[in-house]
């Protein structure tokens, strides 16, 4: 069994030394840095854990984000005890805990193969999950934009945001003030949904429409979103130099339709297009964020508790994430 180990500490191996003279167990060490793509890269069947030893949070719900998403059975390591409420990472999806004590002793053959019988169990649900409720009309797009054929039809994930108060925030800029304003916050969904490989495909006034490549594994826009609901009042003040709590809604749903590149989606008729248009503008309510019932089946692993039923919506049954703030 291979066990990856991702941390910027030297002195992380020290808790997996057991490991590495035990039968049957191979330990590899990496840095942080790499999770993302080694961790994408690491066998089915591998046990990753990752080292949040005193990160800030941004740095921690960017690397929760990232193993949510590799669909891998994972553990965090915390050698300086610096969580109070390690069930949060139990909520994301994590199968085994590390804190201060344990990383001293360090772990053996015996935790890791309960850690990897209780989480392959846990996959293995989900995964049924998926491959019984879910028919995809079109091919998946993948997770590469290189082989995603313009003029073609594919499933992806679809992540409308557009702000709240739109009257009042023309009112309060004018002109060109209105336009730099437009821009930068413009710039700021580019930014945030960059890490998830997506791309703005469509934008009017104070909104748009993101595309986001779907694997028919997993939905990142998801957790995305769910990140980028926690984080509002930061981002208002760390992104942009305005006295104003800003307040937007999202709405995430997974379809299909033929690919064109931005600029030229005009003549593109769509259901799925049309039908999470529809919802941001006639269901969703201001501040908040909603999954149609095709992206709630691919919300990860022990975040369906922050999300409930909000009504049903031209067919489809609809989920509302909790107000945490």
């Amino acid at each position: 069994m291979e066990i990856s180990v991702f941390s910027d500490s030297q002195t992380a191996s020290s808790c997996f030394s057991a490991l590495e003279k035990a039968k049957g167990f191979s330990v590899n060490y990496n840095e942080l840095s790499e999770l993302k793509k080694k961790g994408q890269s690491s066998p089915a069947d591998a046990v990753i854990y990752a080292d949040f030893s005193g990160l800030a949070q941004p740095a921690v719900k960017k690397n929760l984000a990232i193993l949510s998403s590799l669909n891998r059975i994972f553990g965090i390591l915390d050698a300086k005890g610096s969580y109070d409420d390690p069930a949060l990472f139990f909520h994301a999806g994590a199968c085994d805990y590390i804190g201060k004590a344990l990383f001293k002793s360090g772990v053996d053959a015996a935790r890791i193969k309960r850690v990897y019988e209780y989480g392959s169990k846990s996959l293995n649900i989900q995964q049924a999950k998926t491959s019984s409720q879910v028919k995809f009309t079109s091919p998946v797009s993948g997770n590469d934009w290189k082989k995603i054929t313009q003029g073609k039809e594919y499933t992806f994930s679809f992540m409308y945001i557009e702000l709240d108060d739109q009257k009042e925030i023309k009112k309060r800029f004018p002109g060109n003030a209105l336009e730099d304003f437009t821009r930068k916050f413009h710039n700021f969904v580019e930014q945030s949904v960059s890490d998830i490989n997506g791309k703005i495909w469509m934008w009017a006034d104070l909104g748009g429409l993101v595309l986001v490549p779907f694997d028919g594994e997993t939905c990142p826009a998801v957790f995305k979103g769910f990140n980028m609901m926690l984080n509002r009042r930061i981002m208002s003040f760390e992104n942009f130099d305005y006295d104003m709590l800003f307040s937007y809604r999202i709405a995430i749903h997974i379809g299909s339709t033929v690919y064109q590149s931005r600029g030229d989606t005009g003549r593109i008729v769509s259901d799925s297009v049309n039908s999470i248009h529809h919802l941001k503008q006639n269901f969703a309510g201001a501040g908040k964020m909603y999954l149609t019932e095709e992206a709630y089946k691919f919300i990860p692993r022990g975040f369906e508790n922050y999300f409930v039923k909000a009504g049903t919506y031209e067919g489809r049954e609809i989920y509302r994430m909790l107000e945490l703030l």
